[in-house]
């Protein structure tokens, strides 16, 4: 039974590895990653240039990988500049607190070391802009 239970380890090492149901070799824990990554998401920022991460929730229902990848396609064929005005009126419908200094949404892909972003090191190695514009709030 363990020898059985243990066999897929060998696919790992294998030239075509064969995945299957119910004995699996877990590719995707066990595959070979690169240390950077690339992510598409939003980004506020204040009149000082001050940024502040926004939640994907702007975006629409649904789970975190989910919304990323609509963002990521949105942003390489879509219409990014929509996809920025329309959260920048959910962050005025919304008016959270937190956002409230927020002035300038902008639609971003950033590009990660991984190493580096679990040790501490929040900022992108670099950034590429696909969509600005600016928060409208009405005055009183």
């Amino acid at each position: 039974m363990v020898a059985i239970t243990l066999s897929p380890i060998a696919e790992n090492w294998s030239e075509r590895p064969n995945d299957g149901f119910p004995l699996s070799h877990y590719p995707m824990f066990s595959a070979k990653r690169t240390d950077s990554v690339r992510i598409t998401y939003l980004v506020g920022a204040d009149s000082s240039s001050k940024r502040y991460l926004l939640s994907h929730r702007y975006v629409g229902p649904g789970g975190l990988n989910q919304v990323r990848r609509q963002i990521a396609r949105i942003a390489r064929r879509g219409d990014p500049e929509s996809l920025c005005r329309s959260v920048a009126g959910k962050i005025v419908m919304r008016d959270a607190r937190s956002l409230r200094e927020v002035s300038v949404v902008r639609v971003v892909t950033g590009s990660y070391r991984l190493t580096e972003y679990l040790a501490g090191t929040l900022a992108p190695i670099a950034e590429q802009e696909h969509a600005s514009c600016k928060v409208e709030r009405r005055r009183p």
